[in-house]
């Protein structure tokens, strides 16, 4: 039987518009940190971007992530292949999922959820909006 990975630890998980990541000293830009997404019409397809800084890891993780409603009900998922991997579990693993249709069924607030081989490492909360009326 093989032997499953730890579970990571995750110190920071966000939501933004944009990531960029400086060439010559691999350092990344986070543009736009946010918690919420406005929309005239719903259902709709916001364009967000996620940023994580993980520890612990020793393997290869299967991620997915998913926006779930408060009664915890997955509304959305994806799962990204191939398997983040990383070796060294003293050392940070940086993260940067980019440009990511989520789908937003109606207006409400819900949970981005960072799943890694099935458990949870991440969850922050993430409201989608209508404009305030004129």
């Amino acid at each position: 039987m093989e032997r499953k990975p730890p579970v990571p630890l995750c110190k920071s998980f966000v939501v933004c518009r944009q990531i960029m990541q400086d060439m010559a000293s691999k350092e990344f830009v986070i543009l736009g940190p946010t918690h919420q997404i406005v929309s005239p019409v719903f259902p709709m397809i916001g364009n967000l971007s996620f940023f994580a800084q993980s520890t612990s890891m020793q393997g290869a993780y299967i991620l997915e992530l998913q926006l779930q409603d408060m009664d915890a009900n997955v509304l959305w998922r994806h799962t990204f292949e191939p398997p983040w991997e990383h070796h060294d579990p003293l050392k940070i693993a940086y993260l940067s999922l980019q440009n990511l249709g989520i789908y937003f069924p109606k207006p409400g607030k819900f949970d981005v959820v960072l799943v890694a081989n099935g458990e949870e490492i991440a969850r922050t909360p993430f409201w989608a909006q209508m404009p305030p009326p004129e």
